[in-house]
């Protein structure tokens, strides 16, 4: 398993589109950033804890979409290219060809997040004035913290698209339409018969899936943290259990060509 990572992270580190989607990222940020420091030189009086608790936090359901990205990279059309098909006529278990790109998904995905917060955090607090009225390390590492299960249950759900439909348009659909989607439509049939408690219940399930969850978020920081970190921790593990089983199962039986 550890020889069929490092061959994986070895095929991702060589893709240019990994790098140059990160560089992209963090030339956005630095962007917002620079029009922080124009709106200070304007009279303005944004501080370093405003830049970051007031976006980090409520930005946090966009690492799904990251998610998605990181997951078709390290996948990078392995249907088209036949390399999946010269995998197992090779004679690698299934088990480990899903498990090791969803290990290495994941572990792409964190390593995305880090370097995009911490270069956030780090231009903020250089060109930012600190006000020291807010523990923004603590508030953005719990904000963090509490993410990061529900992070990798999508990144479960990616994985489980990449492998089981053919087609890098077409899981990548999928992966948004799951993520994205669902709640959306959840809650807009929810609200059209919200007078029966079917439209209800929808409305209901529709504020725990992932995306939802981690737009809510910022929320829970300074109250009820713990509680809403088990929440997010369930949620996640349901989502990367759920999408991990039925992907292994269907993979183990799905006819490569």
């Amino acid at each position: 398993m550890l020889n069929y990572i490092r061959a994986e992270f070895y095929k991702l580190a060589r893709r240019k589109g990994y790098w140059i989607f990160l560089a992209v990222v963090l030339a956005l940020e630095s962007l917002l950033v620079w029009g922080f420091h124009m709106v200070n030189a304007s009279g303005g009086r944004l501080c370093f804890e405003d830049c970051v608790l007031s976006v980090v936090p409520q930005a946090l359901s966009f690492g799904g979409y990251f998610a998605i990205v990181a997951g078709e990279m390290v996948f990078a059309g392995q249907y088209k290219n036949g390399t999946l098909k010269n995998e197992v006529a090779f004679g690698l278990p299934r088990w480990r060809i899903y498990l090791g790109k969803l290990i290495v998904q994941l572990m792409a995905s964190t390593l995305m997040c880090l370097v995009m917060v911490g270069y956030y955090v780090i231009i903020c607090r250089l060109t930012t004035p600190e006000a020291g009225n807010a523990p923004v390390m603590l508030l953005l590492g719990k904000s963090l913290l509490a993410a990061l299960p529900v992070w990798v249950g999508v990144q479960g759900m990616i994985c489980a698209c990449c492998f089981l439909i053919r087609g890098e348009a077409a899981h990548t659909i999928a992966a948004v339409s799951i993520y994205w989607g669902l709640p959306n439509l959840l809650t807009f049939v929810g609200l059209l018969f919200y007078q029966y408690p079917a439209g209800r219940k929808m409305m209901e399930i529709a504020e725990w899936t992932p995306s939802q969850m981690l737009g809510y978020t910022a929320r829970y920081l300074e109250e009820d943290f713990l509680p809403w970190l088990g929440w997010m921790c369930l949620v996640g593990g349901v989502w990367l259990a759920v999408s991990t089983v039925l992907g292994l199962w269907r993979f183990r039986r799905k006819e490569i060509n």
